[in-house]
């Protein structure tokens, strides 16, 4: 199965008039955030450093959380990552969601799923490593 990594996410325009409260999902699931972000300066961009295997495809979305009583958490858009998409050397891909005023750019990558060689041979590394360190 290939691994999907999301690596950072950079705010070039917020939703709300000052920081906004983003969180991210993976099929639904929220993964990450909230976290506080501003556009512009040192605190645009924010590290994610989240790694997920998933079979033929994976959805990202993105939100600005609301506290408001009334108010609905604000969608910022999605993103289809296939199985396809997958690299061998985790290239990375950026993607832009642009929706309700809002525009942030997402950094991540897909690694392929390695094949049962590559991973014979993980196994192996990691016994000789385990085997070394206990002697």
């Amino acid at each position: 199965m290939p691994t999907l990594e999301l690596v950072n996410i950079c705010c070039l325009q917020t939703e709300d008039s000052g920081e906004d409260e983003i969180y991210i999902t993976l099929n639904d699931k929220r993964v990450w955030g909230p976290i506080s972000i501003n556009e512009g300066g040192k605190d645009s961009t924010k590290t994610i450093n989240i790694k997920k295997l998933f079979a033929n495809r994976i959805i990202i979305r993105l939100y600005d959380e609301d506290s408001g009583v009334f108010e609905d958490d604000d969608y910022l858009g999605k993103l289809t990552v296939k199985s396809s998409h997958a690299d061998p050397n985790g290239k990375e891909r950026d993607h832009t969601f642009r929706r309700d005023d809002a525009e942030y750019r997402l950094t991540y990558r897909v690694f392929a799923a390695p094949s049962k060689s590559e991973r014979r041979t993980l196994r192996i590394k990691k016994l000789a490593t385990t085997s070394t360190e206990t002697e």
